[in-house]
């Protein structure tokens, strides 16, 4: 009885540890000063861009609350990625013990995306003793790959420091090592939305295809398809996600097996495809979770441009004006200050005192007067500055 008490009592004050620590969380991000960062504030146009073109009908007026929470969960899952509580009271939905018995004898790929609480994978594959090696960046490695292995030796049965691979996505021998592993028995986990891969980590890659995702097109990586393909190994796709702050859920969708008889790129191709639909309607439903939002325009491919209404004529009436700040952004790096069009995802360096200018109309509506002529008809021509009473200027191209 006493013991059950004790016990009682340690998972009473773990619950109430995880509850205010996000309940610090919620309220850190929440007051989160937008203007103090000129780093965060440039992020946080990207991420404002992204939004725009990927998920056209959140409104703009939403974009700021959203970064902030991305900026939570991408921490927030550092924390749990060794939470214990936080696996426990998690649900798993679909890892059956045919699945765990699969993973245990025979080496699969994990997939997952940077979604919800998307570390906690690995600690449930730890408990599960599930053997498996990680695919993570260069800077994830060299920051946190010892909190990695110590997770691993805590909560796995193998204590052979040599047993838990860590491997750098970024090092040309990336896939060979992953190819040995899978030859080994191991599976491996692998974030597929990853902004790093092996080689190269541009739209230009070689490793990628232009794939369909939600309103736009992006260039993904097609290794995981190579790899399934070439060492004959079944793809698990995972997705983590959030229905609320307090639950984390983690989905595990059927294994998709390597058709040999299809030629090796169609098949890679493929996969890839159907791995981002998998992932498309949770990302569309819970955008705040997806940290990938930080790094997409580096493989954007916006196919559905913003278009811009062109028209000059509500320049000569406009007496009040203000700055386009839906569609356009102001930041500044050491002493150099920018105009980002979101449009394009395009940067253009701009005079200081234009810089302040602008930044006045982003705050409140401002005389016409008090900007350049020579200015204003480009300024009114790319909608960078419009009427006071015409908030959404844009819309998206058919």
């Amino acid at each position: 009885m006493g013991s059950f008490l004790f016990t009682s009592n340690i998972q009473t004050m773990e619950q109430q540890s995880y509850k205010s620590l996000i309940e610090q969380l919620v309220e850190k991000y929440r007051e989160l000063d937008m203007n103090n960062d000129n780093g965060r504030t440039k992020q946080f146009h990207i991420v404002s861009a992204n939004l725009h073109h990927y998920l056209s009908a959140i409104a703009y007026n939403r974009h700021e609350e959203i970064f902030k929470k991305i900026l939570m969960y991408q921490k927030l899952s550092i924390v749990e990625q060794d939470s214990i509580y936080a696996l426990d009271n998690a649900d798993i939905e679909n890892f059956s013990l045919q699945t765990i018995k699969q993973l245990k004898n025979y080496p699969s790929i994990i997939c997952t995306f940077h979604l919800g609480s998307y570390r906690l994978i690995n600690l449930l594959l730890v408990k599960q003793h599930v053997p498996f090696s990680l695919v993570i960046s260069k800077k994830t490695v060299d920051t946190q790959g010892d909190t990695f292995k110590a997770l691993y030796h805590q909560f796995g049965d193998n204590e052979d420091e040599n047993d838990f691979k860590l491997i750098d996505a970024e090092t040309p021998s990336a896939v060979l090592q992953m190819f040995r592993e899978l030859k080994k028995g191991k599976s491996l986990v692998i974030y597929i939305d990853g902004n790093t891969g092996a080689g190269k980590n541009s739209k230009l890659n070689e490793n990628c295809w232009y794939i369909d995702f939600l309103n736009q097109q992006l260039a993904a990586r097609t290794g995981i398809g190579f790899l399934s393909y070439a060492a004959n190994v079944p793809v698990l796709p995972v997705i983590s996600y959030r229905p609320c702050m307090e639950r984390i859920t983690l989905r595990f969708f059927d294994m998709i097996f390597p058709d040999l008889k299809t030629d090796r790129n169609v098949y890679s191709r493929n996969l890839t495809q159907q791995l981002y639909d998998i992932a498309a309607p949770f990302i569309q439903e819970y955008p705040e979770q997806w940290e990938a939002w930080l790094y997409l325009h580096k493989v954007a491919r916006v196919i559905k441009p913003l278009q811009v209404n062109t028209d000059t004529g509500a320049l000569v009436s406009a007496g009040m004006i203000r700055f386009n700040s839906a569609y356009f952004g102001l930041f500044k790096t050491e002493e150099k200050y920018y105009l980002f069009d979101k449009s394009d995802y395009m940067s253009y360096l701009i005079p200081n005192d234009i810089y302040i200018l602008l930044r006045q109309a982003a705050l409140n509506p401002v005389d016409k007067q008090g900007f350049p002529v020579n200015l204003l008809p480009e300024f009114f021509q790319r909608k960078v500055l419009i009427t006071a009473y015409n908030e959404t200027p844009c819309s998206v191209g058919k």
